[in-house]
């Protein structure tokens, strides 16, 4: 039987960990390692020198099974696969969910995760972790591991391999911290006086997305800013970092560099009867969805006159036709649900947000 806690760090077992155990090689012995400590006896396996105290560079001894002192697998083939499962794993919760229910720090973990591999690279690696156990004997058959909830994987992922290895694993599971180049300087104008309820790392990775020149990414930070603010509003938000700069220096900020006219936005959006004569949202140019009046409320939210729809539940809108469609479809599975809306996301938005970006960098090296 397996025991609750790590041997080595005597930190407790995950539940991934469970699941997808690293055990030793030897018949007898059940040991197994928490992702941390295996990711540090495969770095430690990796570097063949280690520094003495007295400064001098020393040939290590080969790592053993710190237990039986059997045959490591320290270097095996199998540890990026108990890895990137474990992970999986502990992602899969996540990657189930709606981006616009996710905070900053789930979402940039998921984004980095579903870029760096595929639905293949996930079943070659279970199917590499259940032929290894199967051969140890440490399993009655090929298939009483755990399995992942393929469905909603086939959504996350892309189905080809992405012929990534360990060095591509998210920073949560190789042990090194996520690290952002101290010199990134944050726009606090961005976030709509919301930057205090972030924390740095998750600032960065908003002001990243905002200013990619990408329309996904200004979805993302939509949706992001989003939840942040009803947490604002409902109080259970908390002060997370210090405001870089004083309400003088950020109206001077807007004056120099001036944001677009239409910023990107999420609310979450009463679904409504599209073909009622009374509507939350009417709209003079179908062609392009430009908000031309709000009813009943929707200006409340945080709209505005002038806003263009360009997102629905994290699907582009195309034009009108499409959007009248979906809302339908959404009125007549649950007339009370709430729909995540995105304004102004739009490939115009994005480059202009960009350029902007690119323009204060330039301003701050020509004052160094």
């Amino acid at each position: 039987m397996m025991a609750d806690d790590c041997p080595i760090c005597c930190e407790p077992f995950s539940q991934a960990d469970h699941a997808y155990p690293l055990h030793c090689p030897t018949p007898t012995c059940a040991f197994n390692f928490c992702c941390n400590c295996v990711t540090s006896i495969q770095k430690s396996a990796a570097d063949g020198y280690q520094e003495a105290s007295d400064g001098s560079r020393q040939l290590k001894v080969q790592v053993q099974c710190p237990q039986c002192r059997g045959s490591s697998t320290s270097n095996n083939a199998i540890v990026p696969a108990v890895l990137l499962m474990r992970q999986a794993s502990e992602l899969e919760a996540v990657v189930s969910t709606k981006d616009s229910d996710l905070s900053a720090t789930e979402l940039a973990t998921k984004h980095q995760f579903c870029q760096s591999w595929s639905l293949r690279d996930l079943k070659d690696a279970l199917e590499t972790l259940e032929t290894y156990h199967y051969e140890i004997g440490k399993n009655i058959g090929r298939s009483s591991l755990a399995t992942l909830d393929w469905e909603s994987w086939a959504h996350a992922l892309p189905e080809q391999a992405s012929g990534n290895n360990m060095s591509c694993l998210p920073s949560c599971m190789t042990g090194d911290g996520a690290k952002h180049p101290s010199s990134v300087e944050i726009d606090p104008s961005l976030f709509l006086g919301l930057d205090e309820f972030v924390t740095r790392d998750e600032q960065v990775f908003v002001h990243n997305l905002l200013t990619s020149g990408d329309v996904q990414g200004l979805v993302q930070a939509a949706q992001i800013l989003q939840s942040i603010l009803q947490l604002a509003q409902s109080g259970t938000a908390t002060i997370q970092s210090a405001s870089t700069k004083t309400p003088v220096q950020l109206q001077s900020l807007r004056e120099r560099f001036p944001l677009p006219a239409r910023m990107p936005r999420s609310v979450n959006l009463p679904v409504y009867d599209p073909m009622a004569k009374y509507k939350l949202l009417k709209f003079d140019n179908k062609n392009t969805l430009e908000i031309a009046s709000l009813h009943h409320g929707a200006g409340k939210l945080g709209l505005r006159k002038r806003d263009v729809v360009t997102h629905l539940e994290g699907e582009a809108i195309l034009d009108y036709d499409a959007f009248v469609s979906m809302l339908q479809a959404y009125y007549e599975q649950d007339p009370e649900t709430s729909l995540a809306l995105v304004v102004n996301a739009d490939k115009e938005t994005a480059q202009a947000l960009q350029r902007r970006s690119q323009t204060i960098i330039c301003a701050s090296t020509r004052r160094l």
